[in-house]
C-alpha cells in the first residue's frame, strides 16, 4: 500500500553504463541479467484535473503479464507514496484496446480515500459510486511509453535482508501531438531499511552522475498535457518554530515535542526546496527555451540556506535556546556539507546569464546530492 522509492536523472551518455552495471550486478547475484520489459500506460483526469492538484496519479499500465490499474497518492514524506495495484481482469497483455476503468478496484484502500479527497468525496460516497461503475468524469489525458530494465538488487554494504528493485526507464511522455523524452532510475526499497535505499544511491551518484529529480511521469505528463511550462518559481520558506519552543516542565515532553519540532521544520523547508532543486538540476531546463527563470535558481540558492539553518539548528537546539540534545539521527555533517556547497553560490550574481548553468553544475554535482538524500532519508524515518 506505500511505496519507498527515490527517483534519479542522469545524461544520455550515461545509458550505456548504466546498463553494463546493472547486467554486471544482476551476474554478480547469480542472475542472468536485468529482465526487460515494455510498459504502455494511460493516465486519467478529470477535465479540471483534480488528481493533478491534489499529486494523485491513476493510470491502466500493459505490462507483460496484462494490464494493471494503479492507484498513487502523496504519501508522508517525499521518499513515500501512497500506491495499490490492481490487476484488470479478462484484459491480455497483448491487447491494444485500453480496458475499462474501475475505480472499485481500490475500493477501502488508503490511497482510494485520497482519490476521493482529491474529486470532493466522503469514502463512503466514493466506494457506493465506484461499485456502480461511475468513473466520475476521469478520462485518459496522456501517455508513457517506455522501455525497462529491472532487476532486484541487494547493495554488497547493505544489512542483510534488504532488497531494492532497480528499474532503468527509457521512453517518451506521450500528450496529442507533444512529445518528451524520459529517463530515468528509479531505486525502490522492497525490503531493509531506508538507510539502506538512500546509501545505495549516494553511492551511484558519483561514478553515474545521478541526480535526485522528485518529479513523477505524472507530474511531467500533465504539464505536458496541458501546453504548460515549468511551475512558477516559489520561494522557500524559512524554518518555523514554537514561540518559547517545548514546553520544559516534562524533561521527556521536552525531548519528543522539541525533536519532532525540529523535524517539522527541516521538512517544511526541504519538500518544496526539493520542487525547485529538480528544476535547476535539470540541463533542460536551462537550456535556451527551456523555461529556467533566475528566479528559480535564486529560491533554490536561498531555499539551501534555509535548509543549512534548519539542519543547524536541529543539530545544535541550544542555537534556538532551546535545552535539548540534538536531534537523534541526524548528522550535523549534513549541514556542514551544505555549507560548502553555498560558497560559490553565493559569490554568483544569481541573474548573471552563466547563473543557471552553474547552479545546474552544483545541483548535479554528488556533494549536494549526498545531504539531501540523507536528510530525506532522516525525515523518512522518524
Amino acid at each position: 500500500m506505500q511505496e519507498i522509492e527515490l527517483k534519479c536523472r542522469f545524461s544520455p551518455a550515461q545509458l550505456p553504463a548504466l546498463r553494463q552495471a546493472l547486467d554486471d550486478w544482476a551476474r554478480a547475484q547469480g542472475q542472468p541479467g536485468p529482465q526487460t520489459q515494455r510498459l504502455q500506460a494511460a493516465y486519467v483526469d478529470t477535465p479540471g484535473r483534480a488528481l493533478a492538484a491534489a499529486r494523485a496519479a491513476l493510470r491502466l499500465r500493459r505490462e507483460p503479464a496484462g494490464w494493471v490499474q494503479t492507484l498513487k497518492a502523496l504519501g508522508p514524506t517525499t521518499l513515500q507514496r501512497l500506491e495499490h495495484n490492481a490487476p484488470v481482469p479478462g484484459a491480455a497483455g497483448k491487447a491494444e484496446a485500453l480496458p475499462p476503468l474501475r475505480l472499485d478496484r481500490h475500493a477501502g484502500t488508503p490511497a482510494a480515500a485520497a482519490l476521493a479527497a482529491a474529486l470532493g468525496l466522503s469514502p463512503a460516497d466514493f466506494d457506493l459510486r465506484a461499485a456502480r461503475g461511475d468513473t466520475l468524469d476521469l478520462a485518459p489525458t496522456f501517455e508513457t511509453d517506455i522501455t525497462r530494465l529491472c532487476l532486484a538488487w541487494t547493495p554488497p554494504d547493505a544489512p542483510a535482508g534488504t532488497c531494492i528493485e532497480l528499474a532503468l526507464d527509457e521512453g517518451e511522455v506521450r500528450a496529442g501531438s507533444h512529445r518528451e523524452p524520459l529517463l530515468e532510475l528509479e531505486f525502490e526499497l522492497l525490503a531493509g531499511p531506508v538507510s539502506a535505499l538512500v546509501e545505495a544511491v549516494v553511492q551511484a551518484c558519483a561514478p553515474f552522475g545521478l541526480w535526485l529529480d522528485t518529479r513523477s511521469k505524472a507530474e511531467r505528463g500533465e504539464r505536458l498535457s496541458r501546453g504548460l511550462g515549468l511551475p512558477a518559481p516559489q520561494a522557500v520558506p524559512l524554518p518555523q518554530w514554537r514561540s518559547g519552543g517545548p514546553d520544559p516542565t516534562d524533561a521527556d515532553a521536552l525531548a519528543a515535542g522539541g525533536h519532532a519540532a525540529l523535524r517539522q521544520a527541516v521538512r517544511q523547508v526541504l519538500n518544496p526546496l526539493l520542487g525547485l532543486h529538480s528544476l535547476v538540476a535539470d540541463p533542460l531546463a536551462a537550456a535556451p527555451g527551456g523555461g529556467l527563470l533566475p528566479a528559480h535558481v535564486r529560491h533554490w540558492h536561498r531555499g539551501l540556506g534555509a535548509l543549512h539553518q534548519a539542519l543547524a539548528q536541529a543539530a545544535e537546539p541550544a542555537l534556538l535556546g532551546w535545552n535539548l540534545p540534538p536531534a537523534p539521527g541526524l548528522d550535523p555533517a549534513w549541514a556542514e556539507a551544505l555549507m560548502a556547497q553555498l560558497g560559490p553560490l553565493d559569490a554568483m550574481a544569481p541573474d548573471s546569464a552563466q547563473a543557471a548553468q552553474a547552479a545546474g553544475r552544483v545541483a548535479r554535482s554528488p556533494a549536494l546530492q549526498a545531504p539531501l538524500l540523507r536528510t530525506l532519508g532522516w525525515l523518512a524515518t522518524g
